[in-house]
């Protein structure tokens, strides 16, 4: 959009409820925040305001100018009037390939609670489930409006249906809106995990199904999931490690529990550390006067009036992988006064930045550990003087290497993400885990005893760590005098949460008396 009028500032542009294409013009002569001003350089001198504006006549602070966009020969006329509609005549505008009647009429549903609606909107959505791309927009926006009305948790498990139904299509425009729509508690966390949807080969599905796992209560379910999704990942799609590391955070001790024999395992791409000779350095000075030398394959700076500044290499890297850079630094009267941190390494692009040495310092090994982007193909390695500020005195830097320590997005890597998250010390209560025993759909009660081992004085028998990794891997071992029967306890991690099976635990360790 373009215009031969000098004021012409355009900031937003829209389709209204007439279809026509609506532009907020800022209208300005003035588009600069700022205006460069140096009068040694043969620029105007320039007065500025708060904020740093350059002060101008021809910025205009009280105008503005709205315009309205039709096709030559067309009359553009609101699609609906909805003043005062009811629900029947709110709810065609959900078909609306106008997204401001969409909304419009999504907002009159629920701010007038129009619940009668429900029954409509399930059947919508059911509706085009079948039916590819005709009515998707009217069943996403009708998936919308069940959330407007807390449909999800409604007593006659309709919600629920819906949202399984759309799992179960594998339909992706259904499925990401019905990700963000439903209810984040324990009976939809096992209908994700059920669904399988979180290492699902479609892509934006799999985005939105991470996303919803971040938000629902620590489960060994959705960690077991998630482990899959970690060794299957695509390590080079722009979103989804960093989606998964999302929700790793929230699983992080039963995702740290299920992944740490696997990562035993893995198989990485042992690289050498790649010795950094000094004469590839250059000198580079971003402030004041600095003095570079070196002494063999110790690079020196030096200042007596302050500098900032640094020896800089820049070398090739793979993309998507951990990095580490490290050398040994020394300093002589080293000032750091100010934001200055003295001596230190650094890489660019990123700022990330190695511990610093000031003062009079003995040799010390500093680190830099970064990921490099999946495209990246060079990255600039700093032995940094001073930084954001000056620094006076010495500082010696020597044994520099870069070291490949493993893909970025490698399962060994997702674990240790995992275990530098805090612990989420989950309590059990004994009273609670009776209940999840007796009344859980994961049904202990049915086989305990009889198909499965007696468990009464279990609590003597076991202790609470092998009680725990009994529910959570019940395959990697078998009960004294069951070794030999063909009975296996099936997977009941989809039935508890992480609570619920800190519950258990406690409860079966407290379980120390003979029927």
């Amino acid at each position: 959009m373009s215009s031969v009028d000098d004021w012409f500032c355009p900031v937003q542009v829209d389709v209204g409820p007439d279809g026509a294409l609506w532009v907020a013009d800022f209208s300005q002569f003035i588009i600069l925040h700022n205006l460069p001003g140096n009068p040694e350089r043969g620029l105007p001198e320039i007065d500025f305001d708060a904020g740093n504006a350059h002060l101008n006549p021809l910025r205009d602070r009280s105008h503005g100018r709205i315009f309205r966009i039709v096709r030559d020969g067309a009359t553009a006329q609101p699609e609906f009037d909805l003043g005062g509609a009811n629900a029947d005549e709110v709810l065609p505008a959900l078909y609306s390939t106008n997204k401001f009647w969409r909304v419009t009429a999504r907002r009159l549903l629920v701010e007038q609670e129009m619940f009668g609606a429900s029954g409509i909107l399930h059947t919508m959505v059911r509706k085009y489930l079948s039916k590819g791309a005709t009515g998707e927009l009217a069943g996403q926006e009708a998936l919308r409006v069940l959330h407007g009305f807390d449909s999800y948790n409604d007593s006659y498990g309709t919600g629920f249906d819906t949202v399984n139904q759309i799992f179960a299509s594998q339909q992706q425009a259904f499925g990401v809106v019905a990700l963000d729509m439903m209810p984040r508690n324990t009976k939809f966390s096992q209908l994700l995990s059920d669904s399988d949807l979180i290492f699902s080969d479609d892509k934006n599905m799999q985005r939105h199904a991470l996303l919803a796992a971040a938000e629902m209560q620590p489960s060994y379910a959705i960690a077991e999931d998630l482990l899959i999704a970690a060794k299957g990942l695509d390590r080079e799609d722009a979103w989804l490690p960093d989606v998964l590391k999302i929700a790793i955070k929230t699983h992080s001790d039963q995702f740290s529990e299920l992944a740490a024999a696997e990562a035993e395992d893995e198989t990485e791409l042992a690289l050498q550390p790649q010795r950094l000779f000094a004469e590839t350095f250059a000198p580079e000075t971003y402030s004041g006067t600095g003095e570079f030398t070196r002494d063999g394959e110790v690079l020196i700076i030096e200042s007596e009036d302050g500098a900032d500044c640094a020896y800089q290499v820049s070398v090739p890297v793979i993309g998507g992988y951990q990095y580490r850079y490290q050398g040994w630094v020394k300093t002589e009267k080293l000032s750091h006064e100010g934001d200055t941190h003295g001596a230190l390494l650094n890489i660019h692009p990123k700022h990330i930045v190695s511990e610093y040495v000031v003062e009079d310092s003995d040799w010390t090994l500093v680190t830099v550990d970064f990921e490099t982007a999946v495209d990246q193909l060079t990255v600039t390695l700093n032995c940094l003087y001073g930084g954001w500020g000056q620094s006076t005195g010495t500082a010696y830097y020597k044994d520099l290497s870069l070291t490949a320590v493993a893909p970025a997005n490698s399962l060994s890597a997702y674990l240790k993400y995992a275990q530098q998250q805090p612990p989420q010390n989950l309590i059990g209560d004994a009273t609670r885990g009776k209940d999840v025993y007796e009344n859980n759909a994961a049904n202990c009660m049915s086989c305990h005893p009889g198909v499965g081992p007696d468990l009464a004085a279990i609590g003597q028998r076991l202790t609470a760590a092998e009680i725990k990794q009994a529910i959570i891997n019940p395959s990697a071992s078998r009960a004294e005098g069951w070794e030999d029967n063909p009975a296996v306890m099936p997977q009941a991690l989809n039935f508890l949460s992480a609570q619920d099976v800190a519950d258990l635990v406690e409860y079966l360790t407290e379980n120390t008396h003979s029927h």
